[in-house]
């Protein structure tokens, strides 16, 4: 066919045809393969699949791929193309010459890079048997010159290399390049440029076809012969991981967030934050795995704010439930609703701190004379007459229950309600158990409610965007009876008669705080706040399994006291001046608490008072560790305690001042350090 035959065919065709598309439009309608899950500063978090037949990265830009690649590229697929306007007469001559006469079982193409283009922007010029009809090249050609005309050679260069598919599913250079190479499109030499070019014109063949395939094209190109490195790269690409090493720290909340057209979805959660509280679970759940626990949670929400930072919905590797959301799954709650109980005494007068409650036996008649129902503690004791203090800090069932008695089931309904418990059924489906924690509730809302607490009784709902509107905030709880409360759950003298003085609740700063276990032990919780931030973590099977002997106080509280800490001392990190600036967009990542090993005893602020009366030989403080981790030392201003575990039973002899204590693991990495003060005099012999 002459060139003015094509012409006038051609101008039939362009009578009908449409006008091209812009190189603005077919880049800004290119769409990823991929959902992508952004943290707070744009650091990708969680990447998943939301095209199973087509794998596409990010656009690549023509400055970023290789000089190499474009090279390998325009020698294989079109030698002319800086020269011609869409059209290579010469190749198309020379292919329909060849295609008449040769005896080649393949038939040659002449389809320049603008003609491809053009294809794979009109799905329409696509023949289903494989090769196009007379009418469709026609259309093909005109296209081609469209394009031609309104775009630069670079921007159809651009456009070919992201929009053309490479062997299997791979379509674009970046995603060719990084699942093939592991490798960004930047930075491929010959050997690879030429090993993934050849791949654009043998979509079908064989993995041997393509081999020889590439190491002739290669040879011809480099005037050489061997395909030592042709051969490599094919081995290595065959034995590759796909995955592309995708991070994966918030699978449940893309899962929840994903499914519409945005295939990169920014949120609230804060990298930092949300790698730590990963890390500290994940420990947490295989230290309890020989307890039969496989499952656990995280929520970190910013009390002002409602952002949440971060978003952990289970890191149960093993378990048979890892895709369900430990966040939203609905649970027993256990003794973490007692708070709200109480707040909803206070308001109404009827309980004040310092009154007096009977823990003892009580037999309680079910409505209908379907027996009674007897509370128990969770230690199985009874205390007598005990505080409302003491009763809601040391978390007592037999007083919990009589205080719901006195409020009411509706007005209880209501409270809980208020605070975001939006699922709770109608209040005489409810008996005295529900202040045990009967109901089942979300981790979400959950700590959401006592976030509530940390805003004074201000609720308002969760959010995932800081560029979300504030939500609206609505007065669910008397601040009166709220500051009783957090009063209450930040006492740890209070809390002492059930758990002790010292325990996993025990904060470096403020902290009100309150555990819960529910029947049989199918789940725990610790969920409390500080000043900046509420922290929920539950712990247990999400199949429903009971676990053994683990308690919100063994089970969920590490965790909690782990992510308080590490929050806590973020901010005051943050606020000291630094050798060195962290990178943009950050948060200062603080020297300590990478693990859940830390020091018990002392605390940090303690003051030990000497007494002058007691024998200075018999004045020692005693240093307790919690971890269970092979070669733990401690260092006491600089030096070394003890280097023996044993050694720690003797006790050190205190010297007035301020002491720093720093826990280190073997490699020498700090793990936990606090500030204390000796002040006093001391008994000396003679003196």
């Amino acid at each position: 066919m002459t060139r003015a035959s094509l012409y006038f065919l051609a101008a039939v065709v362009a009578a009908v045809g449409a006008a091209a598309p812009s190189f603005n439009d077919i880049k800004s309608r290119y769409q990823v393969s991929d959902y992508s899950l952004l943290d707070r500063n744009g650091e990708v978090i969680q990447k998943s699949r939301a095209n199973y037949l087509t794998r596409a990265l990010d656009w690549v830009a023509l400055p970023d791929v290789s000089p190499r690649f474009k090279e390998a590229v325009l020698f294989l697929e079109d030698r002319r193309f800086y020269d011609h306007h869409g059209v290579d007469y010469r190749a198309l001559a020379k292919a329909g010459w060849e295609n008449s006469f040769s005896r080649r079982k393949s038939r040659r193409g002449a389809s320049t890079i603008t003609m491809q283009l053009a294809g794979l922007l009109n799905p329409n010029l696509n023949s289903k048997r494989g090769r196009r009809s007379l009418w469709q090249k026609l259309y093909q050609i005109r296209e081609a010159w469209d394009l031609e005309k309104s775009w630069s050679k670079d921007q159809i260069l651009e456009s070919y290399l992201n929009l053309v598919s490479f062997h299997g599913d791979k379509r674009g250079l970046r995603a060719a390049s990084q699942l093939l190479l592991g490798k960004d499109p930047h930075g491929l030499t010959s050997p690879e440029a030429f090993f993934l070019a050849s791949r654009i014109q043998s979509p079908s063949r064989d993995a041997e076809s393509q081999r020889k395939r590439a190491c002739g094209l290669y040879g011809k190109w480099a005037k050489q012969t061997g395909c030592e490195e042709i051969d490599r790269l094919f081995a290595a690409s065959y034995s590759r991981n796909p995955s592309l090493g995708s991070p994966s720290l918030a699978y449940h909340l893309l899962a929840r967030l994903k499914g519409g057209q945005a295939r990169r979805i920014g949120t609230s959660l804060d990298r930092e934050i949300q790698e730590y509280a990963v890390e500290m679970l994940q420990a947490q759940i295989t230290a309890l795995r020989e307890k039969h626990v496989r499952d656990g949670a995280v929520l970190v929400i910013e009390n002002a704010t409602g952002l949440v930072r971060a978003y952990v919905g289970n890191v149960g590797d093993g378990s048979t439930a890892q895709f369900v959301d430990g966040v939203t799954a609905l649970r027993q709650a256990g003794s973490t609703l007692k708070p709200f109980v109480f707040a909803a005494a206070f308001e109404k007068g009827i309980l004040k701190p310092e009154t007096l409650l009977d823990d003892s036996p009580t037999e309680i008649a079910i409505e209908g004379g379907r027996g009674v129902y007897r509370p128990q503690n969770y230690d199985n004791q009874f205390h007598g007459w005990v505080s409302a203090r003491q009763a809601l800090a040391s978390s007592l069932n037999v007083p919990a229950v009589k205080v719901f008695l006195q409020v009411g089931a509706e007005a209880v309904v209501d409270k809980l309600t208020a605070v975001g418990f939006s699922q709770l059924r109608r209040s005489e489906d409810y008996g005295p158990s529900l202040a045990l924690g009967s109901a089942d509730v979300s981790l979400s809302d959950l700590t959401n409610a006592y976030r509530t607490l940390a805003n004074r009784g201000e609720y308002s709902r969760l959010r995932y965007l800081d560029t979300e509107p504030n939500a609206p905030v609505s007065s669910a709880i008397h601040k009166a009876a709220v500051e009783e409360v957090t009063k209450i759950l930040s006492d740890r003298q209070a809390r002492s008669l059930t758990f002790g003085l010292e325990n996993s609740l025990s904060t470096r700063r403020f902290s009100a705080v309150k555990t819960g276990t529910s029947q049989d032990m199918r789940d725990n919780w610790c969920i409390g706040f500080g000043e900046n931030y509420t922290v929920g973590v539950w712990v247990g099977n999400l199949t429903g399994e009971p676990m053994w002997n683990v308690s919100g106080m063994t089970g969920a509280a590490p965790v909690w006291a782990a992510m308080m800490n590490f929050l806590e001392g973020q901010k005051r990190v943050a606020a000291l001046p630094k050798a060195s600036e962290p990178k943009p967009g950050k948060a200062a990542r603080p020297i300590a608490h990478r693990s859940l090993s830390r020091l018990l005893y002392p605390t940090e602020g303690l003051i030990v008072a000497l007494d002058p009366d007691i024998p200075k030989s018999r004045q020692r403080l005693f240093f307790e560790v919690q971890g269970a981790e092979r070669g733990l030392r401690i260092e006491l201003d600089g030096n070394p305690l003890s280097r023996s575990r044993d050694l720690l039973n003797e006790g050190w002899m205190p010297q007035n001042g301020v002491h720093r204590a720093v826990l280190k693991d073997r490699q020498g990495r700090v793990r936990d350090q606090v500030a204390f003060e000796v002040r006093g005099r001391v008994y000396e012999r003679g003196g």
